[in-house]
């Protein structure tokens, strides 16, 4: 179908191309591989198995409230997406039985595409193998593609390895929201793939690049950062982190 313009021509009513040059395959630190693509509709039965089998904290953690799976409109809006103001990423396997997706990153855009909140989770048992920066850094990338220049999610403040991890990307920590127990965090993904490239090409002694989101000493060394949360007591920020679970979801959908 298409529609008729002032001047009688006829305009296509188009879908958005697939934006395949966010596809790719990554190792973890275990040795498995996993494919990172954007979703597909036919994605809908693949994530609601991936929310029933998160634990219950990771559930939790990522939609704040007891959701033990997603309804058919939750999943409409999941997996039938526009690519520009709603991105998502999922890292999937295949396996014998089909595909499994084993984690997911999404950003979605309310009145103004420079703006946008985020989302993010990891199966529990691909949790600890660095997955969870993985993913947040690839969507950090294609946000910035999308021109977003404002990024924000809310984490619980018992999260401790998302916002250690958040602090080691460079996210700043505002106002908590209105909702007891989130903290905010915000970041420019235009700026902050700025930053990451320019590290990337200053490798340490030995040629291993310097991790993004910490200060370095003269000598290479990562001199970890404090930061304090509202309500909280001033902690160290882990320099690897060893376990991720994610981020709320975008409530704006």
């Amino acid at each position: 179908r298409g529609r008729t313009g002032r001047r009688g021509a006829r305009h296509e009513l188009r879908t958005p191309p697939y934006p395949t040059q966010f596809i790719d395959v990554w190792r973890l630190r275990d040795g498995r591989r996993v494919t990172v693509r954007p979703i597909l509709p036919q994605d809908a039965q693949p994530s609601q198995q991936f929310v029933r089998a998160l634990s219950q904290r990771s559930r939790h953690r990522r939609f704040h409230a007891a959701v033990n799976e997603l309804t058919p409109a939750m999943l409409e809006r999941l997996t039938r997406v526009d690519h520009v103001r709603h991105l998502a990423l999922v890292a999937e396997r295949v396996e014998q039985h089909g595909t499994v997706l084993v984690g997911e990153a999404r950003f979605v855009c309310a009145d103004d595409p420079r703006r946008a909140e985020f989302a993010i989770a990891v199966a529990d048992d691909w949790q600890g193998l660095g997955m969870g920066r993985r993913l947040l850094e690839a969507l950090l990338h294609a946000a910035a593609a999308r021109g977003v220049r404002h990024l924000a999610g809310d984490v619980m403040r018992d999260n401790r390895p998302m916002l250690a991890l958040a602090v080691r990307l460079g996210f700043s920590f505002g106002s908590p929201p209105a909702e007891p127990g989130l903290v905010r965090v915000t970041i420019d993904p235009l700026a902050a793939c700025a930053d990451s490239d320019r590290t990337a090409d200053q490798a340490a002694p030995g040629g291993r690049p310097r991790p993004t989101g910490f200060a370095t000493g003269a000598a290479g060394r990562v001199v970890e950062k404090s930061i304090h949360l509202p309500g909280h007591s001033m902690f160290a920020a882990m320099t690897w982190i060893s376990s991720f679970t994610g981020l709320a979801w975008p409530r704006s959908r």
